[in-house]
């Protein structure tokens, strides 16, 4: 399977809030025990400004992944 690693795009926001889900309804890797909204998206999007976000896309699956940088805050 090839995968491709790109930054993220705003026609991402459904796929990056699905991937974030899964991982609430299926491990404890996500803070909330709730799903989040698309709104989620654009708060990760304010936090991270000018810092890397990307996606991963595997072959024919779209966006299976995401990985973001941001500034260290003390109470996160």
């Amino acid at each position: 399977m090839d995968y491709i690693i790109r930054d993220v795009e705003e026609e991402d926001k459904e796929a990056v809030t699905a991937v974030f889900n899964y991982f609430v309804d299926n491990s404890f890797a996500a803070y909330p025990s709730t799903h989040v909204d698309e709104s989620f998206y654009n708060r990760l999007r304010a936090i991270g400004a000018g810092f890397p976000f990307l996606v991963v896309e595997a072959d024919g699956r779209g966006v299976i992944g995401f990985a973001q940088l941001r500034p260290h805050h003390p109470a996160d």
